[in-house]
């Protein structure tokens, strides 16, 4: 048997006192008042009033162990472990030595003998419980110079044997494993840096209190703060940074170069962050910067650039096109106007664009597959096209030439236009449809079309808060402004149709969406694309052709490039668009039409790839049933795909274009 300790500990003694005391009464009650005769020839039975019992002990304990006998004549007692003889173990009450957990397991018994013979007991097992580590002298702050090394070290309790595995940050270190730690030469990084260990055994683990390092010398360094973000308008931003140095931190927080009122303090914690609060369109490009100060130096952290997804001043349907200046004064059409789509008083088609008469203060465009929408500066919203469901939400099923004012609407945000259905996101975070929903694609609980706008999402837990909605050609999606996305009607197809709205698993932090035929794409705040849905024609960018239920990340390109930082998205039918931070835009999906502007109709691609004929830079995207749009910054427009009814707006009707071209005379700015 393993011995730990020299002694029983004080549990045990009070175990092995409490036991004896038992054992004494016992004794008395059952063999000393129990009427013994005198001078009888031979000796009677053993009796065994009380047998020893099955003992749990923690790990270092003594078990204690005892049995009450009787007899006519005098008794005497051996116990053994595992049928060996335990040398000195010769009285009713036994108390181990301190066991180990090497011990557990082990069987004991008593022999008890008289004149006549033996009887021995029943074994009985002792079980041997492992101690949960514990810390009993943690790992203290240290203070080197620069270049230096420290060293951590902790004593640790518990049943052996004990692991460490050491931490910097919460992290583990390759191969720290031991109870002492000592760390790299400290650079500047290192200073404010926070150490710990993780001390495990079989009954658990336990993590000591962080332990500082500071190097003296070293001035703040501001790490991994956030270099670039994108968010929807109505939407806030959390800038976070860890800083390294030594503390305290005393930070000020800064706007375009303007120190932020609140955004300022001392602190220990090296993790600092900053809420940017609710963003405009207008706030696009804003720059946030942090300053930090230790009493070694002080220094200032490369800017934050805050993307703000303002509404795109192209809009692309079905087979016609829409545009606004800069300033929202002019709205220009063209293309398909079987319906009066183009808003320009009559239902001939048009090659190249024309303006609106009457419609100015516009501020955004939307094109569902033959109707129009536009949203003005004072929040009304104007539709014409076709009404055959309910599209342009006046209460009739009458198509319109011109814009009409869409009633009961005020406060309007946000506008998206799909397959014969039109949605408005209000200020308040309230959403509103009107049109097509046999598929359900409104979202307000049923299949029935809807001729007014309706409030959609009742009694949907979460639904609200809405900052803005894409329409596809049987589904829509709803971005929250918390970065969670709803979406209802044929998701991934026919068998997935919702009519009301349901949160999209495993997607957060999203600041753009965007919905085609069947499939979605999102755009999230570290300026990264995922998609779902459909993808025959590998118009998810996944680089290949399965139907994915839920959202994944698109990361490559088709030369195996990252299609990474994106600013902008676009989806047309069986295809998408993706802005990057550099201007450039790339295609993926069908190519049937030219979408890809690859220079030839192609069967397709199912991973991002270049448009490199497109000039740059480019700072607004659309896409429509087979063609695309894109406006440069110098407010020239771009357009490519199909144009049989003259949807480029290039001044003719050939079939196609598979190369970007210039559409003539229209001017942006």
């Amino acid at each position: 048997m393993t011995q730990v300790a020299a002694h029983p500990s004080s549990l045990s003694l009070w175990r092995w006192a409490q036991a004896l005391t038992s054992f004494l009464m016992l004794s008395f009650t059952l063999v000393g008042c129990g009427g013994g005769g005198g001078g009888g020839s031979s000796a009677a039975p053993i009796t065994i009033q009380i047998a020893p019992n099955n003992q749990t002990v923690a790990d270092g304990e003594s078990a204690v162990l005892a049995v009450v006998a009787s007899s006519a004549g005098p008794l005497s007692y051996q116990w053994m472990r595992d049928g060996a003889a335990i040398a000195g173990a010769s009285n009713p009450v036994y108390v181990t030595p301190a066991l180990a957990l090497t011990d557990s397991g082990a069987q004991f018994a008593a022999a008890i003998r008289h004149a006549d013979g033996t009887l021995t007991t029943a074994p009985v097992t002792v079980t041997v419980m492992p101690i949960a580590p514990s810390i009993a002298t943690p790992p203290s702050a240290q203070t080197v110079q620069l270049g230096a090394r420290a060293t951590y070290s902790v004593i640790a309790q518990g049943s052996q044997p004990l692991s460490y595995q050491w931490q910097r940050k919460g992290v583990d270190i390759d191969g720290a494993i031991a109870s002492t730690y000592t760390t790299n030469d400290a650079t500047e990084l290192d200073a404010g840096a926070r150490y710990r260990v993780v001390v495990r055994n079989a009954a658990g683990e336990v993590a000591s209190a962080d332990a500082l390092l500071r190097v003296n010398g070293a001035g703040p360094v501001v790490r991994d703060i956030l270099k670039f973000g994108v968010i929807a308008p109505g939407q806030s931003l959390v800038i976070s940074t860890t800083v390294a140095g030594n503390p305290p931190y005393t930070y000020q927080w800064w706007r375009n170069g303007q120190a932020i009122g609140g955004a300022a303090g001392t602190t220990n914690d090296p993790a600092i962050s900053l809420n940017t609060g609710v963003l405009s369109a207008a706030d696009n490009g804003v720059q946030y910067a942090l300053t930090v100060t230790t009493a070694e130096g002080n220094t200032r952290s490369p800017d934050s650039v805050i993307s703000v997804l303002g509404a795109p001043q192209v809009a692309a349907g079905g087979a016609h096109s829409l545009a606004r200046s800069g300033n929202g004064s002019t709205v220009w059409a063209w293309g398909e106007n079987q319906y009066g789509q183009l808003g320009l008083g009559s239902t001939t088609a048009g090659t190249a664009p024309a303006v609106i008469a009457g419609l100015t203060g516009v501020k955004a465009l939307a094109a569902g597959a033959d109707h129009s929408l536009a949203l003005l500066n004072d929040g009304s919203v104007w539709a014409w096209g076709r009404n055959a469901a309910g599209a342009l939400g006046d209460g009739t099923q009458t198509d319109r030439p011109v814009p009409q004012r869409v009633t009961g609407l005020v406060d309007v945000a946000a506008i998206a236009a799909g397959a014969g259905r039109s949605f408005a996101v209000r200020s308040d975070g309230s959403v509103w449809a009107w049109g097509e929903n046999t598929t359900g694609a409104l979202g307000l609980g049923h299949q029935n079309n809807m001729l007014v706008p309706a409030a959609i999402g009742q009694g949907v837990a979460g639904f609200g808060s809405i900052v803005a909605v894409a329409a596809g050609a049987r589904h829509s999606l709803a971005l929250r402004a918390d970065g969670r996305v709803f979406a209802t009607g044929e998701i991934t197809g026919p068998s997935s149709a919702q009519s009301s709205p349901i949160l999209v698993d495993g997607l957060t932090s999203i600041a753009g969406i965007a919905a085609g035929d069947g499939f979605s794409t999102a755009l999230d705040v570290n300026a990264r694309l995922w998609s779902w849905g459909v993808n025959d024609r590998g118009q998810l960018g996944l680089g290949d052709a399965a139907v994915h239920a839920v959202p994944a990340l698109i990361a490559r390109t088709s030369t195996g490039a990252g299609v990474l930082p994106t600013l902008g998205l676009s989806a047309g039918r069986d295809f998408a668009l993706a802005r990057g931070l550099d201007g450039s835009v790339r295609a993926w999906g069908s190519g049937s039409n030219g979408q890809l502007a690859g220079g030839e109709p192609v069967s397709g691609s199912m991973a991002p790839r270049l448009i490199g004929t497109l000039p740059t830079p480019v700072v607004s995207i659309t896409s429509g049933a087979g063609h695309s749009l894109a406006v440069r910054s110098d407010g020239s427009v771009y357009a490519w795909g199909a144009n049989a009814a003259g949807q480029l707006g290039i001044g003719s009707s050939e079939l196609r274009r598979a190369e970007p071209v210039q559409i003539p005379g229209l001017d942006l700015d």
